[in-house]
């Protein structure tokens, strides 16, 4: 019985020792004008541990003891590498990546070009144009925004159909 004791306490320290060598690191991510950054990547340099920040910039992941920087990466920032502190939570600020804001058209089949080597004229619409009517569905929202795009009601009553015919072709898809 007492070995089975001495074996017992033996493996509760082992699993005690085994869980004390993480650590939790938490922190902030903000830009330059310390605006919060969500869903901001945030990695353990040299591992597959990692984590997203939420709505408010804010993350908290635990590391190895071995750990000692972080990879931080999001879209329109230049990515970053950090020195992980012995204590306490982080601040860190990004640096916004100028090269990330050019606008990347898709065309047909999935093709990617930039606005300016197309010969064609494009139309941009935000979020803000096509509810700044408070449409009661998508297609009436497009209604006049698109050129050559014809809008048709198919059916009337509670919830309406629509066609949308784009210059000619029969189908958007």
């Amino acid at each position: 019985m007492r070995k089975f004791l001495t074996l017992f306490t033996m493996l509760m320290i082992s699993g005690v020792l085994a869980f004390s060598q993480d650590r939790v690191v938490t922190g902030t991510i903000v830009d330059n004008t310390s605006t919060p950054i969500a869903r901001a990547s945030v990695q353990v340099k040299g591992t597959s541990i990692g984590t997203i920040t939420d709505d408010n910039g804010t993350f908290s992941l635990r590391v190895p003891a071995t750990a000692n920087s972080l990879n931080i990466s999001t879209i329109g920032y230049l990515n970053q590498t950090t020195a992980i502190p012995s204590s306490g939570g982080m601040i860190i600020q990004l640096e916004s990546n100028p090269a990330s804001l050019e606008v990347v058209v898709i065309t047909a089949q999935g093709l990617k070009s930039s606005v300016k080597s197309q010969g064609v004229a494009q139309t941009q619409l935000n979020a803000e144009q096509l509810t700044n009517s408070q449409p009661t569905n998508v297609a009436s929202a497009l209604s006049g925004k698109v050129a050559g795009l014809q809008v048709s009601a198919v059916s009337s009553g509670v919830n309406p159909s629509y066609r949308l015919v784009l210059r000619g072709m029969r189908s958007l898809l």
